[in-house]
């Protein structure tokens, strides 16, 4: 679960670097709902084993990572 939650926290702080404000607010606000072109992209991305991605719990800590990065990124 921790590398989940790292991969989630990795890609979130990669495309916050350089989105804009209003884009970070945007996708905060969609909370708890990941915009599903981000969700695919971090599925795609991710390191992990496909069987891995196919457990609710795994894509749960994939979210909670990207969404506390997402946040620190607001800061």
């Amino acid at each position: 679960m921790n590398a989940a939650r790292q991969e989630g926290n990795d890609f979130a702080e990669s495309i916050a670097r350089d989105a804009p404000t209003l884009w970070l607010e945007a996708v905060l606000a969609s909370r708890p709902r990941m915009p599903s072109d981000l969700e695919a992209r971090l599925l795609q991305g991710s390191a992990l084993p496909i069987d891995f991605l196919l457990r609710d719990e795994v894509r749960d800590a994939l979210r909670n990572g990207f969404w506390s990065a997402l946040e620190r990124a607001r800061g």
